[in-house]
């Protein structure tokens, strides 16, 4: 026991001695400390406190925190270290003023890592990395999970602005082009080969082998399961190459595909009402008397129709149930048959909005409104609407012209010998910001001694007036007139004078004009 204090104290005034090196079981020794054994050699460092843990330090002069620390705790030990406990945890830690911590090999060998006394991630000489089936692969990364999901990446990140992302898988193809694939999922059959992918650039792609699908998006509580948006180009929002089957929104035979408002497709029965709102369809044919869209009605029920057009009463200003256009020199926008079969064919009046041809008794245009309008003809630069020998048969019609350059009739009736206007029971009112039909008074502002002046618009020497005297005027004017009157073109305007030169002032007039 003597030697063994005698050696111990003889080493340790040794190791104090500066630039000398220390060896156990070796009399050259390498190091500061050397320790040689011709079996295990092991360096043990023991607390026998129950709370305190053992450990080394490996320090530099970089200062008091520069150090390379292992330690371990004993089971008893409380605390936490990165929200770990300390009980039983073994530790290899660097200090706070280390510039980090490299675990790496100098040579072609791999890099393994276990857990439980088995083999549970490897990085293989090239750098390539294997988590779970630690064999050979090919992968940069593989990660092959014996059950549950192989990968599962979850971020908790909420960013203020911008994207934030779980995972990002991306592809960069050099100037040359080819094809790659961002993200590859696929579930594989085992006896099958591998599943065909179009050559092309693909940020995600899912494929399936005989079996199942290759990509599957679920929601719940009104999410969506898919969402796909082209931000700019002709690039497509969906392009598929095969069938495509839309199952749960309807689905039945001879049943169409349609949408609401917000574009919510289902299967609707064609016979049903739809929402063709902003549609457009066109066609083109070479045969003879024929149109792109033709509508035949063969019921016999009383008051059906080919084509019904209807416009709401909450429906837009200028909007209309029928809406005819034609861009032929001689084409007609809607035409409309009325005729037994075998009946006479007429040709539509060309260059017409619309065109009604009655064979027998029946109707061309047929308008009726419970208190709107039944016809209305409107025209930018020629007549808006033309009957010819009855072919208009309008129940409250309205005709408006509304370019002021236009010297074509509102409404204009053409009869071969027979009455071209006929009013049965009513009267002729005439409406509008510029009146061919109004009152005049003889103010001190457009009258002198007997001559009143007229002012309406478009005034021409060839116009037709009929002028009237009235006692009370819309003014509240009171007034006898007992002289005759005339009227004359002073080369501006039309005016009315007093044939005995009497003043004309506080007189009341009701003029007519009619164009010729």
């Amino acid at each position: 026991m003597k030697k063994i204090l005698l050696l111990s104290s003889a080493i340790s005034c040794y190791t104090i001695l500066p630039a000398q090196n220390v060896g156990i079981g070796t009399n050259i020794p390498a190091t500061n400390l050397h320790v040689l054994s011709t079996s295990a050699s092991i360096i043990r460092i023991e607390s026998s406190a129950g709370i305190n843990e053992a450990g080394v330090e490996l320090k530099t002069n970089g200062g008091v925190n520069d150090v390379l620390e292992i330690r371990k705790w004993p089971n008893a030990s409380a605390g936490n270290i990165a929200g770990i406990p300390l009980s039983g945890l073994s530790v290899i830690s660097t200090g706070t003023a280390s510039s980090g911590l490299i675990i790496y090999t100098k040579n072609a060998m791999p890099l393994y890592f276990a857990t439980n006394n088995t083999e549970r991630m490897r990085i293989d000489p090239s750098g390539a990395i294997s988590i779970g089936n630690v064999g050979s692969f090919t992968q940069k990364v593989n990660i092959n999970g014996a059950t549950q999901n192989g990968l599962y990446v979850s971020s908790d990140n909420q960013p203020a602005a911008g994207i934030g992302n779980a995972i990002t898988g991306e592809l960069t193809l050099n100037s040359a082009g080819g094809s790659g694939i961002g993200v590859l999922g696929r579930t594989r059959n085992a006896i099958a080969s591998s599943a065909g992918i179009l050559a092309g650039n693909y940020g995600v792609v899912g494929t399936a082998i005989d079996q199942g699908y290759g990509i599957g998006a679920f929601a719940t509580a009104g999410a969506g399961g898919i969402f796909s948006y082209v931000f700019a180009g002709a690039g497509k929002a969906l392009k598929t190459y095969g069938d495509i089957q839309l199952q749960n929104i309807g689905e039945a035979a001879g049943k169409v595909l349609t949408s609401d408002a917000s574009g919510n497709a289902t299967w609707q029965l064609f016979s049903t009402a739809h929402d063709h709102f902003g549609e457009t369809w066109s066609g083109a044919t070479s045969a003879v008397n024929q149109s792109g869209l033709t509508v035949i009605n063969n019921t016999t029920v009383n008051r059906s129709s080919g084509i019904k057009g209807m416009q709401t009463a909450s429906s837009g200003t200028f909007s209309s149930g029928v809406l005819g256009s034609s861009s032929s020199a001689s084409g007609v926008g809607v035409w409309g048959f009325s005729g037994g079969a075998g009946g006479p064919f007429f040709n539509p009046l060309p260059q017409s909005g619309v065109s009604g041809v009655a064979s027998g008794l029946g109707t061309g245009v047929y308008g009726t409104s419970y208190s709107g309008i039944g016809v209305y003809g409107s025209s930018g630069d020629s007549t808006a609407v033309y009957g010819v020998n009855g072919g208009i048969n309008g129940n409250g019609g309205y005709f408006n012209l509304t370019n002021a350059a236009n010297t074509s009739a509102a409404l204009k009736v053409k009869a071969a010998g027979n009455t071209a206007l006929e009013l049965n029971n009513g009267y002729i009112k005439v409406s509008g910001a510029n009146k061919t039909a109004f009152s005049v008074d003889a103010t001190a502002a457009n009258s002198s001694n007997h001559i009143v002046n007229l002012s309406y618009a478009n005034q021409a020497f060839t116009d037709i007036l009929l002028v009237t005297h009235t006692y009370n005027s819309p003014s509240g004017i009171y007034n006898y007139l007992t002289a005759p009157f005339s009227v004359y073109w002073n080369g501006t305007n039309w005016t009315i004078y007093l044939d005995d030169f009497s003043a004309i002032l506080n007189k009341s007039f009701n003029v007519l004009v009619i164009k010729q």
